[in-house]
């Protein structure tokens, strides 16, 4: 849906009108897109609990109550980001061969990757976020391994690993 065709004509017009305008539009608009953005993670818990399996509900939510809490303000910032950038992992559209990659999916890898079927407390917040980063990135590559193969999304892969990365604070990752 985007205007230019491709990054080439993005930048040949990078000083142009259409962009200067598009740039003081995101300025003017800050507030509202950081209020869209919290809102969406908001209604995307109870969304994630509503399609999840009843027995494993209580934990998704401690989960995602314990990311929210970890290392301010990297814990609300790995979850206000993934589900802006991948989704709550809920609609049809956000999944392949019937496997999803929005936040549902990622919690649910933590919690199958976490020992036993209670959620074990990890040693510190900062390891919660590298759990929620690793998680996110398998999730990640689940998508390209169930994507189409003309969809080529392993192009995207590095980036993808890239920015979960940046869940984790500074001198973790």
């Amino acid at each position: 849906d985007s205007p230019w065709p491709d990054r080439q004509s993005f930048y040949a017009e990078y000083d142009g009108p259409q962009l200067r305008q598009l740039r003081e539009f995101l300025l003017n608009s800050a507030d509202q897109q950081v209020a869209f953005i919290i809102t969406r993670l908001q209604q995307a818990l109870p969304g994630i609990l509503e399609n999840s399996p009843v027995d494993r509900r209580n934990e998704l939510e401690s989960l995602f109550h314990r990311i929210a809490r970890s290392s301010p303000p990297f814990g609300m910032y790995a979850l206000v980001d993934y589900v802006n950038f991948k989704g709550e992992g809920s609609a049809p559209d956000e999944q392949y061969q019937g496997q999803g990659w929005g936040l549902r999916q990622v919690l649910e890898e933590m919690l199958e990757g976490m020992l036993g079927d209670m959620l074990q407390v990890p040693a510190s917040e900062n390891q919660l976020l590298e759990m929620f980063s690793m998680a996110a990135v398998r999730v990640l590559e689940n998508r390209v391994a169930n994507a189409p193969l003309e969809r080529d999304e392993s192009r995207w892969l590095d980036g993808w690993r890239k920015r979960v990365a940046t869940y984790i604070p500074p001198g973790l990752n």
